[in-house]
């Protein structure tokens, strides 16, 4: 089986859901906004995406090796080589890294999975979670204007 390696070349916003609004159709259409832009979750520029096919995803470039720019790319080259005009991605053409787990995962009939680790914290690893909303989770909750008008 073939993995593709992509790299983020952009932040996305951070999306909250309101606490108060000016009137309730605000409210709703903010709520709305907000839980639309939660369906293809936070990007940070440099998060890695494994991926069986190389079709293209948004916001991430192929881990080729190839050069950017900063005018292109001003916070991958920031992250991947400080201080220049340019960058390589990294280059994980034909490279394979498996790492054996350190938990074992379980599943219920429920869709429930448990890594039998314990949660001390909201965004520690392990415990259990419904579906693939991860234990521990959080929305942070405030209003800002910025926020107020993303798609």
């Amino acid at each position: 089986m073939s993995r593709f390696t992509f790299i983020c070349a952009r932040t996305t916003a951070d999306f909250v859901v309101p606490l108060v609004a000016p009137n309730q159709a605000e409210f709703n259409r903010k709520v709305s906004l907000a839980f639309r832009g939660m369906v293809g979750g936070m990007l940070r520029v440099g998060d890695l995406l494994d991926r069986p096919v190389q079709d293209a995803v948004p916001y991430h470039l192929l881990c080729d090796g190839s050069e950017i720019s900063r005018s292109q790319f001003p916070d991958l080259v920031d992250l991947l080589n400080p201080g220049a005009e340019t960058a390589n991605l990294p280059d994980y053409t034909g490279a394979v890294t498996i790492t054996a787990p350190t938990v074992t995962q379980e599943v219920d009939d429920g869709g429930t999975v448990s890594t039998g680790g314990t949660v001390t914290d909201a965004g520690d690893v392990g415990g259990s979670t419904g579906g693939n909303v991860p234990s521990g989770g959080r929305v942070r909750q405030f209003l800002t204007d910025e926020t107020a008008d993303l798609p």
